[in-house]
């Protein structure tokens, strides 16, 4: 079918909804509507050659780079460049088998798993450095996954995910997997204001409130923590609200029940000791 059943403007209000991102966002919109002048293309008769939707995802942990795939999934789907609003997500340790002759079996029975949607493998620059070990199982993957690029062309989207700096090695270092990759999406590390704008969004969803007191205290503990190598962006916020909980619980006594909701300075203080 040319198109599904999930609305682009519903989707793109999910997306809008992210905080940051905006040049993933951006992106994402130029590359809709390159889709869909392709679709008008096909409606007369014209079809595109070596249409590629293979890509990188490059950026720290905790950047966005799951959820985005998630919606890229979704869009895809929408579109009818996908059969199924799927998302596999795997790592290289799916990929690879631990003796000779295994891996390639095994690459291409996870590969075969995720047809019809998207494949992301996350850390993809792993199969690079198994690559250069003795046993070169990362070699077998890789080559195994070009193969399945080539034999499932129309079936399957590859979503490449992991740092930065190590995706660019990863692919300049595999000519084959440069030339099937036809997007690279960069997703930048979060500043300090959206990382507090995403905890506000986080404690909503738990119904939670927060004093303005230990915000200005959590600012400077999240501004602290932004400056460590493997900074978990996203992820790290996360870690923050579960740590806030256990701490507020602790702080509330069994006959108060009137702030049961409400997160103070005593929590944050807490917290940062």
């Amino acid at each position: 079918s040319e198109t599904n059943d999930i609305n682009i403007d519903d989707i793109f209000k999910e997306l809008d909804k992210l905080i940051g991102l905006s040049n993933i966002k951006d992106d994402l919109r130029q590359l809709v509507d390159y889709l869909q002048y392709n679709k008008k293309l096909e409606k007369i008769n014209i079809y595109p050659k070596n249409l590629n939707l293979h890509m990188v995802f490059s950026g720290n942990a905790g950047t966005g780079k799951t959820t985005v795939a998630r919606l890229l999934a979704d869009i895809l789907y929408n579109m009818g460049y996908i059969e199924e609003r799927k998302i596999t997500e795997i790592t290289p340790k799916d990929l690879i088998g631990e003796y000779t002759g295994q891996t390639a079996p095994k690459a291409r029975k996870t590969i075969e798993n995720a047809l019809g949607g998207i494949l992301f493998i996350d850390e993809a620059y792993a199969l690079a450095a198994n690559s250069n070990s003795s046993k070169g199982y990362g070699q077998e993957a890789i080559v195994e996954l070009l193969k399945c690029m080539e034999d499932y062309q129309d079936r399957l989207v590859i979503i490449f995910a992991g740092y930065h700096d190590e995706m660019n090695d990863f692919v300049s270092l595999n000519p084959g997997l440069k030339s099937r990759i036809g997007k690279s999406f960069v997703f930048e590390d979060y500043n300090e204001d959206e990382l507090i704008q995403i905890l506000y969004m986080k404690l909503k969803k738990l119904n939670l409130t927060i004093d303005d007191e230990a915000v200005r205290t959590l600012k400077r503990t999240i501004s602290f923590n932004m400056k460590a190598t493997n900074f978990g962006n996203g992820r790290y916020v996360d870690n923050l609200v579960n740590n806030l909980l256990i701490k507020h619980s602790i702080n509330i006594p069994d006959d108060d029940d009137t702030n049961l909701l409400n997160i103070t300075l005593n929590d944050v203080n807490d917290l940062s000791e």
